[in-house]
Formats: C-alpha cells, structure tokens, sequence
C-alpha cells in the first residue's frame, strides 16, 4: 500500500467478504504520505485478521517480501492497494490448488476502467504440462497467482527490488512456470485491475524506467542450473516473449545509452542458448496461443538481437 487512500478501503473489503473465510490480510504500509495508515487502522479496530506493517519507502517487492515473512498461512497470494477481489476468487484459487495438489495456481483478470465505460477480460484457457503451457507466460503478475508458500520458501525465493526497474514479479513467474508442481490455471476473472490516471501502467506520460536486469539473471541462471519439472521450451520461448515485450518498451521510451546497455545484456544472457531458442520458437510458433503482435515481437527481437 502506498498512498493508496482512495481505493484501499474497497480493496479490504473485497477480501473480508470472500466466499473463502480463511484468510490473512496483511497490509504493508510502504511509507504512505496521505491517509492510507488511518484508514487500515479503523478496519484493524473491527476485524482481528488484518495485520498492519509499516516500511519507509521501499517499493512493492520488498513490501512483498515483509508480508511473506509474516505470514503463517499456506497459501500466498497478492493484491494490489488499487484493486479488488470478486467475492468468489480466492476459492477458487485455494479449491483448485487443493484438488490438484499445485504448487502455483493462475488465474485471470479484468481490466477495470475508471470512468466505468467498459471492462476487459483475460482468461487462461488451458494448461497441459509439456504440451500447452503458454497461458501461465502469458499472465504473469504475482496479483493472478496463488503459490503455495512452502514451494516459495523450498526455493528461496523472494522479489529483488532495483531502483528504477519495472516488472520485479516477471522473473519469480518465469521460475515458478519452470520448477513448480502440478500448476493449474483457474478460468475466473475475478481479479479487477483497476486502471485509472495514477496507476503505474496506465500513464499516458512518456515514463523512462528499465529492464530488471539483476532479478531476470538471476532466476535465469537459477532455472538454467537444475532439472525442469515442466516444459523447458516453453520457458525459452517464455523468456524471449518477456524480453521482447520489454524491448518495445525501451525502443518507445529509453534513451541510447539504455539501449545499448539493454542489447549488451540480451546478447551475453543468452549467448549459449540462442541456437537451442531459435529451433523452439520455429517448431512452435504456429500453435502456440500467443497473440498475433506478441509473435510479430518475438520475431522482430530475434532478428534484432540474435
């Protein structure tokens, strides 16, 4: 939670009323300026399962990694100040997980506009290990995961913070895509977006920031050093999307230097697997379920950066 006065009582809510009352609340306060603490104190007077902590600003993935220290349930999952829950979302998480024995469950989304006009929904199809896995490379952010909380702490996994940098959740999924057991996806969008003027993603202002460089090395090579449990091409393909992705990004927005530094970097990353990524994205790119502008991106880096 940061600043986050306008939504976060909305936000709260949506979870207290769940279907699925088992739940844990804990709210890291990440040095909010305005009225956010006051707001989450009255609703902690009133319900004993929210927890409230206090951090100066440190960005969202070390308020992530303070509430996963402080947690004690079983499950992990991950709401944003802005957003909310349908009140059916987290069952059906926790259900799936459970009759599948999953070790990360994925759901979808809807984009949730502010002005009310309309409302986009993105709903995992299937999953099939080693078969059809692209869904959980196509939804990534930690907020449409439920992991269970001792496949993260086996792992030693945590969310790494770098200065600048967007998408710290991306490289924790990539590796959870990789090494956990029994994944499932969940066709409910119950998770709601919120897009307004002052959410990160939808700016319209020209807005420089960079590639978590650090973070994606690391689970990269993290990957690279042991056994899949699922598919390792899907992760390669996986992997290249994201950098795709993000190097549309940099050509709009960066500067040259950042440029440069971002092709140096691809480049040496992935220096003795390009061979092995180019025969996948060949064999399969016609079946996979990525959309079309996603594929002309991926094809438009290989040629690019390969």
């Amino acid at each position: 939670m940061y600043n986050s006065q306008l939504y976060i009582e909305r936000c709260i809510s949506s979870i207290l009323t769940q279907t699925y009352d088992q739940v844990e609340i804990l709210v890291v306060d990440d040095g909010s300026i305005d009225n956010s603490a006051d707001i989450i104190k009255k609703i902690q007077q009133e319900n004993g399962k929210l927890k409230y902590f206090y951090q100066q600003n440190s960005g969202p993935g070390m308020a992530r990694n303070k509430a996963i220290q402080e947690s004690k349930g079983k499950y992990l999952l991950f709401v944003d100040a802005d957003d909310y829950l349908s009140e059916d979302y987290i069952e059906c998480m926790v259900e799936s997980a459970e009759m599948n024995k999953s070790e990360l469950v994925v759901a979808g989304y809807t984009l949730a506009y502010a002005d009310a006009r309309k409302q986009v929904q993105v709903v995992p199809e299937k999953y099939e290990k080693n078969v059809a896995e692209e869904w959980v490379y196509r939804i990534s952010a930690c907020c449409s995961r439920l992991y269970l909380k001792e496949f993260w702490l086996r792992n030693s996994l945590e969310f790494n913070e770098e200065k600048g940098a967007r998408a710290e959740d991306v490289p924790i999924a990539l590796y959870s895509n990789a090494m956990a057991r029994n994944i499932s996806i969940v066709k409910n969008a119950g998770y709601f977006y919120y897009q307004h003027q002052e959410s990160a993603m939808h700016q319209k202002k020209k807005v420089i920031f960079q590639f978590p460089y650090r973070s994606f090395s690391e689970m990269y090579q993290k990957v690279k050093k042991q056994s899949f449990h699922n598919s390792e091409a899907y992760f390669n393909i996986g992997v290249i999307k994201f950098l795709a992705q993000f190097a549309f990004s940099i050509y709009r927005k960066a500067d040259l230097e950042e440029k440069k530094r971002f092709k140096e970097y691809v480049e040496e990353l992935l220096q003795e697997d390009w061979t092995a990524i180019i025969a996948e994205w060949k064999m399969y790119r016609r079946r996979i379920q990525f959309p079309i502008l996603h594929k002309i991106a991926i094809e438009l880096f290989l040629l690019k950066y390969k």
